[in-house]
């Protein structure tokens, strides 16, 4: 579970939310990169998850009554993960009226299954008693790790400030559409599409940085916390 959703789950989000526009010409296994690469990665984290639970199930003969919060979290976690993709199956097509409110729906229920998946692993760590109201500093290091991890987020939040505030700045420099439109159509000028403006090459190094920053984080959290477990 802590591969799951401390790395694969939060690259896997990370890449479809800011990597499709680096990663748009490149295309792997018959699509475009970021959307495989995401796909890949959030259906291992579905498989892992539903996995995860029955094998959990089984070890313990089922519902656990003194693991705390746990258990409740790791229901609502495995209920958000199995509609992601039923959500994605019924999807509405590029340019269709509901296709807004779908995009929408699946951020909104996968930034919080992974922040609740986030936190039903500390829960976890709490009864193998590594969570943080513990004398000694040594068991400490599960909350730690958590927050380390939520620090990484609020810097990815503060990168989405970023490319918002950089997009205006780009759309002041520019002429309005409708203005390229109208000059198109007028005698003279072919009537076409305005082709989109590529990303600014600072931008996509930038975004790429960040890509690797998020992969560094999920990784050096999830090692920290399975080193915990191992050596508790």
């Amino acid at each position: 579970m802590t591969i799951t959703w401390v790395l694969f789950a939060s690259v896997g989000l990370f890449t479809a939310r800011y990597m499709r526009k680096v990663w748009e010409p490149t295309h792997l296994l018959g699509l475009k990169a970021w959307f495989a690469f995401h796909r890949i990665l959030m259906t291992l984290s579905v498989l892992l998850t539903v996995t995860g639970v029955i094998v959990i199930f089984v070890h313990v003969n089922g519902w656990s009554d003194g693991a705390g919060p746990h258990p409740y979290f790791g229901i609502v976690v495995l209920v958000l993960a199995l509609a992601q993709p039923i959500m994605a199956a019924f999807r509405p097509h590029p340019g269709e009226p509901r296709r807004n409110i779908f995009n929408w729906a699946h951020r909104i229920v996968g930034i919080t299954a992974l922040n609740l998946g986030v936190v039903t692993i500390y829960y976890g760590l709490a009864t193998l008693g590594l969570g943080y109201g513990k004398k000694n500093e040594s068991v400490k290091g599960g909350f730690y790790a958590v927050i380390c991890f939520y620090i990484g987020e609020f810097l990815v939040f503060l990168f989405e400030v970023y490319l918002i505030n950089s997009k205006r700045n780009r759309e002041k420099r520019t002429v309005p559409v409708r203005d390229i439109i109208y000059m198109m159509e007028q005698p003279g000028h072919p009537a076409r599409t305005s082709p989109e403006p590529e990303m600014p090459l600072k931008e996509a190094m930038i975004r790429t940085m960040m890509y690797v920053f998020v992969v560094l984080v999920g990784a050096s959290v999830a090692l920290t916390i399975i080193l915990l477990i191992v050596l508790k």
